[in-house]
């Protein structure tokens, strides 16, 4: 991941992250819901509606069009939430943790308002969306988590590069 205080850097899933989820819960929904129709059985239309709603909520870790997270000279955006201004940043923190070898790094935005007030060009998601995986999460008012376990990125690099563009705001006064 290269710093060019200019250009804007796509964060996207790591490819095939989530298409366990999404491809075997739509072709084990498409079976239990063939077993319900012949069969007649309300039992098999629950699993079947339980394993469409599991892909449903993996579906986003399998978008390649619309990354999840961009780095750009304008601040930090975060796919359903809005963009974070650099000035509205106030530092960061990148949390490991691993489970049986596993990392599972975490970035902590901290932020100068809470983050209603933080984020500027705010899109509401569409209603579908609000029941998809989302990598972030508000932890309190002025504090955010964004997961960083299923994206194609470094956590260091990421915590390098957001450093980088906040101390630059800082230092060019839009901070």
């Amino acid at each position: 991941m290269k710093n060019d205080s200019g250009t804007i850097i796509p964060i996207r899933y790591e490819s095939g992250n989530g298409e366990m989820m999404v491809y075997g819960g739509s072709l084990l929904g498409l079976f239990l819901l063939s077993l319900a129709v012949t069969r007649f059985d309300g039992i098999f239309l629950l699993a079947a509606l339980a394993a469409f709603g599991i892909a449903y909520y993996y579906a986003p870790l399998t978008f390649r069009r619309h990354p999840p997270l961009q780095v750009s000279p304008e601040g930090f955006y975060i796919e359903g939430l809005g963009l974070l201004p650099w000035s509205k940043i106030a530092g960061i923190r990148i949390y490991n943790k691993a489970v049986r070898n596993i990392r599972n790094a975490e970035l902590y935005l901290i932020l100068h308002a809470p983050i209603e007030k933080a984020v500027v060009r705010e899109r509401e998601p569409e209603s579908w969306r609000r029941y998809m995986y989302s990598v972030w999460k508000p932890v309190s008012e002025g504090e955010l988590t964004v997961k960083l376990e299923p994206l194609a990125v470094s956590p260091e690099q990421l915590g390098d590069v957001i450093r980088a563009r906040i101390a630059e705001a800082r230092k060019t006064g839009r901070a």
